[in-house]
């Protein structure tokens, strides 16, 4: 379930953005970039900052979750005196250097458990003070510890310990770990996962367990546009205890500063369990498309609904009969919703109210654009071709989508009146489609309470086509 809403969205000119943004290369400057050395200490407990910028450009720094009496030592860099303003850092007179000392403080909350000695979880939007960015812009950073300390950051690394950080939409809070774990990176087809493997107190990971499960669910979403959606993806994996069912309790997907995936599992479980299990090809899923604005968090949340169960049924996980009984019954739950809004009301209400419409009205977009994609084209195309194409044109993107501009570029990419007009059809009815004639079409009876799939039926190829193997 990828975070959304959990703050404001950000617009590319506020302080929001910056944060873990920013970006070096500026626009029009010739090859003029901001340049950030951080030099991180073995205790973990604060981190030294020096920040260069181009002459003549003296934009204030702010940091979304930062405070200035965090700060030590804020002066320019040959010791003269620096201004503060409403909660910003202005550079102006520093000569094009400055520097500071921040500390680190460890994420605390029912979001962040323990975690083992020697490894610190922390929020870079708390200590990195950054312009408010043109577009374009990248900020440069060079990350100075002792050999012994690993560091996993959602920025794109350049080099040993070189990074630039570039635009990116910002949803839930960017994360860094920085300590003794193991960070492996893990080649997937068309891009690596440079994963951080966090064990907490009395909980062990076995290492080699967690890189398989993720190569299985990276390599199903990869199959459906060619490669994986990001080229260079941080992953954290922490231990925790599961209560339920599942071994893995929660996941959810960052796109701030760069993109993220974090996953909290029960290291104890036999990996069949974690196969088995659909959600991190469900987080995975989600960076198939841009970030999609909270309001409309029915199409991110719905696309990755539909894949989980698609996916896991190509790679034989699950039984078409049961992937498709998985879907329908979760349709068939969120049309039983008191009073549905429209879809473009659904964060007026409660999400403990909507939540099955949230997950589930979006899936059944994606099953219809699918079906009719497929049986327009006789299969030459289908929501897999046209994902890919947009993934190859698009993503990972650095702003925030609404459905309507992603919708119409889907349409554009498949060049084909699809998803724009069922899109207008959701937004003119409230709650769930009608999904009963395609049922029929399908071959899909569900009428008894059990899903049975039956030979008859004018789509019966594309049924059997969206579950296989190769998805076609």
């Amino acid at each position: 379930m990828e975070r959304q809403g959990n703050r404001p969205e950000r617009r590319a000119r506020t302080p929001v953005l910056r944060l873990l943004l920013a970006a070096g290369f500026l626009t029009g400057t010739a090859g003029a970039q901001y340049r950030y050395s951080l030099t991180l200490h073995e205790d973990l407990r604060s981190v030294e900052v020096e920040i260069r910028h181009p002459a003549g450009d003296e934009r204030p720094l702010a940091a979304e979750g930062g405070r200035l009496s965090d700060l030590t030592g804020l002066t320019g860099c040959r010791g003269e005196p620096i201004a503060t303003d409403g909660g910003r850092i202005l550079p102006t007179g520093a000569g094009g250097c400055l520097r500071y000392r921040a500390s680190l403080r460890a994420q605390s909350g029912r979001r962040s458990p323990p975690v083992s000695d020697g490894v610190r979880v922390v929020t870079p939007g708390e200590w990195l003070w950054v312009p408010e960015l043109r577009p374009g812009e990248r900020l440069l950073i060079d990350v100075t510890a002792a050999d012994a300390l690993a560091l996993s950051v959602p920025w794109t690394p350049l080099g040993a310990r070189r990074f630039a950080l570039s635009p990116s939409p910002g949803s839930a809070t960017g994360t860094a770990v920085i300590g003794r774990f193991p960070h492996p990176t893990l080649r997937v087809p068309g891009g690596d996962l440079r994963v951080a493997v966090l064990e907490g107190p009395g909980l062990p990971v076995d290492e080699h367990k967690i890189l398989e499960w993720l190569r299985v669910a990276a390599a199903d979403v990869a199959s459906v546009g060619g490669r994986f959606p990001n080229p260079d993806l941080q992953v954290i994996v922490q231990a925790v205890r599961s209560r339920g069912r599942s071994p893995v309790p929660f996941g959810y997907v960052i796109r701030d500063g760069g993109e993220a995936v974090r996953f909290f599992v029960d290291g104890s479980r036999p990996v069949g369990d974690f196969h088995d299990d659909w959600t991190a090809t469900h987080e995975f899923a989600h960076l198939l498309l841009p970030y999609v604005r909270s309001r409309e968090k029915w199409v991110s949340e719905g696309f990755a609904s539909y894949y989980q169960n698609v996916l896991l049924a190509r790679r034989g996980a699950y039984t078409p009969t049961d992937a498709w009984g998985r879907l329908i019954r979760s349709f068939e739950r969120a049309d039983r919703i008191d009073e549905p809004p429209r879809l473009d009301r659904l964060h007026q209400r409660s999400f403990r109210d909507v939540r099955m419409l949230v997950y589930w009205a979006g899936a059944a977009m994606a099953l219809m654009a699918d079906v009719e994609l497929r049986s327009r084209t006789e299969g030459r195309q289908n929501l897999d071709t046209v994902l890919g194409a947009l993934g190859r044109c698009c993503l990972p993107s650095d702003h925030t989508w609404t459905a309507g501009t992603l919708f119409s570029r889907l349409d554009a990419l498949a060049d084909a009146d699809v998803f724009v007009p069922l899109f207008e059809t959701f937004m003119a009815e409230r709650g769930m489609p009608d999904l009963e004639a395609l049922y029929r079409d399908l071959g899909i009876d569900s009428s008894s309470g059990d899903v049975r799939l039956l030979p008859e039926g004018r789509l019966v190829p594309v049924r059997e086509a969206i579950m296989q193997r190769n998805g076609n």
